[in-house]
């Protein structure tokens, strides 16, 4: 008997436990909207989208919208548009954005001064797609945490992303400007990851 009264307790603690940590977990989910990350988790082996940060720049009950932030393609900033040809920026990678209109070319800025024809994204980070934005980066002599071009975006139908995040192929939380512009290309994900790893638990 009083074994059975030991394992109740521990097993009531453990309901205990248990709950708060989901309590815990459904505090710190955040919904798709603009501004946030959408990271992708190890189970997704999706090739366009595996171990991949994705900025939202939409989401809403029409769909979603987002570009694919750290994964940098060999084509540089110079090859694909001779104005930038002899200019210091011109070896600068562009980056994959998505499988999506692949001549698409988004500029990503860090800015606290908004330019002419860009939208404000979350903080400092603001988006266009008019190239010539970056002769303000090459003008002004800014280096690669400033700014990011990128071709091509992902895109999702009403309902999508929401079922893949409930499926558990992402996790979702606010961009920021140093992750997005500080942190390498290529520990992007591994960085968030970690962050993430920490504050969420599977189901």
């Amino acid at each position: 008997m009083h074994r059975l009264t030991c394992f109740a307790s521990v097993l009531s603690l453990c309901v205990v436990l248990c709950a708060g940590v989901g309590a815990q977990a459904q505090e710190l989910s955040f919904a798709p909207a603009k501004g946030m990350f959408l990271v992708a988790a190890p189970r997704l082996i999706d090739p366009n989208f595996s171990k991949t940060v994705v900025l939202l720049l939409e989401a809403n009950e029409s769909g979603a919208l987002g570009l694919v932030v750290n994964r940098p393609s060999t084509v540089t900033l110079g090859r694909a548009f001779t104005i930038f040809g002899q200019t210091p920026i011109a070896e600068h990678p562009v980056h994959y954005g998505g499988p999506l209109e692949p001549r698409q070319v988004y500029v990503l800025l860090r800015t606290a001064t908004p330019l002419e024809g860009t939208q404000r994204i979350r903080g400092d980070i603001y988006v266009t797609t008019k190239v010539n934005a970056l002769w303000r980066a090459k003008d002004e002599h800014w280096g690669a945490n400033r700014w990011r071009a990128i071709a091509g975006y992902a895109g999702w139908a009403p309902r999508q992303l929401q079922g893949e995040i409930e499926r558990g192929d992402w996790r979702v939380l606010p961009a920021d400007e140093h992750s997005l512009f500080e942190v390498p290309t290529l520990a992007m994900w591994t960085e968030l990851w970690r962050q993430l790893d920490g504050l969420w638990v599977d189901g």
